[in-house]
């Protein structure tokens, strides 16, 4: 397999041979005079006419991209040439995610790329680990026991970040499996190098965005519990629309639980907390025992990213209800 380096692309990530870079020129942020438009786009289709081109991520938007080469006077992407999420054919797979209800409604999306690169040790785990640990985006449900193995309680972490609290808590309690999901590539392939090293089964890792996870590969009553640990608090009131904790997703995320699995919530940021307690308490599949926050769960480890926090005066709020 050819060496990879990510790109971005008509505001999308994803990976291309390095070749495709070398041939063409291409640097990794290769869309930004529109001027240039047409002769990039022409090098870029050019390109994928003979490759594939290997997506591991939902923000690939086949809609934005195809009517950006409108805009040029282009053909529109064969959608023969991809591998990964957006050669499923399903909306969710290249797009934002339905609202829930509604597949005909563009939903906000809740996250933010990071704009940092990735490593050498990063790209070599995704080229070699993903095989065995990764997952992509698919038009049918998740068969855990085929994924895993095994028979077992199901947990969905949104937003693992570089993994750190993914690999101490699937460890700490291997009796459980966990679908991890966050939209960073270069936490991605450190958690995969992670779990390699040691000799963890229980995890596989999606770069995608995990409410058209939830929505498309996730069945109701499937996982035993789902995580949203220090998600974007996006402070900002005109960007709030974004949070991911909004009373659809929470509804999409109670379905998806057993009745007694349980929605763990994480924040350092207060007002955000204040919302999702709100949003919680609204959901009637969502019961809060604890009536308001609660105390810290020993299992959940402290975090680099967390000691941060509370190195400067941050207070972290956990948030658990359980599915009725």
């Amino acid at each position: 397999m050819s060496e990879e380096k990510e790109a971005n692309v008509f505001g999308s990530h994803f990976l291309m041979p390095k070749e495709a870079f070398e041939v063409h020129g291409l640097g990794d942020d290769f869309l930004r005079d529109k001027p240039l438009f047409p002769a990039i786009a022409q090098a870029f289709l050019d390109f994928i006419a003979d490759a594939p081109l290997v997506i591991h991520n939902a923000s690939f938007d086949m809609k934005f991209l195809n009517a950006e080469l409108a805009w040029a006077n282009m053909p529109a992407l064969p959608a023969t040439g991809l591998v990964g999420p957006a050669a499923v054919g399903d909306p969710a797979a290249v797009g934002d995610p339905a609202v829930v209800g509604d597949p005909s409604v563009r939903a906000i999306r809740s996250f933010k790329h990071r704009r940092s690169r990735i490593t050498q040790g990063q790209q070599e785990a995704l080229t070699r680990l993903w095989p065995r640990f990764g997952l992509d985006l698919a038009p049918s449900p998740l068969d855990p026991s085929v994924v895993f193995g095994r028979v077992a309680p199901v947990v969905l972490e949104i937003g693992f970040g570089m993994g750190e609290t993914t690999l101490a808590m699937a460890a700490a309690d291997p009796a459980r499996d966990i679908v991890a999901v966050d939209v960073h590539t270069p936490g991605a392939g450190a958690l995969l190098r992670e779990l390699d090293t040691a000799g963890l089964t229980n995890v596989r890792v999606m770069v995608q965005d995990a409410v058209a996870v939830t929505q498309t590969m996730l069945p109701a009553g499937s996982l035993d519990e789902v995580r949203v640990f220090f998600p974007d608090p996006w402070p900002k009131q005109r960007h709030q629309k974004r949070r991911l904790l909004s009373p659809t997703v929470v509804q999409l995320l109670a379905t998806r639980l057993r009745p007694g699995g349980r929605l763990h919530v994480a924040t350092d940021w207060q007002p955000y907390a204040a919302s999702a307690l709100q949003v919680v308490a609204a959901e009637p599949l969502l019961v809060n025992r604890f009536g308001g926050f609660a105390p810290r769960p020993p299992e959940r480890p402290l975090t680099r990213f967390e000691g941060q926090g509370l190195a400067k005066g941050h207070t972290v709020h956990d948030l658990i209800a359980e599915r009725r």
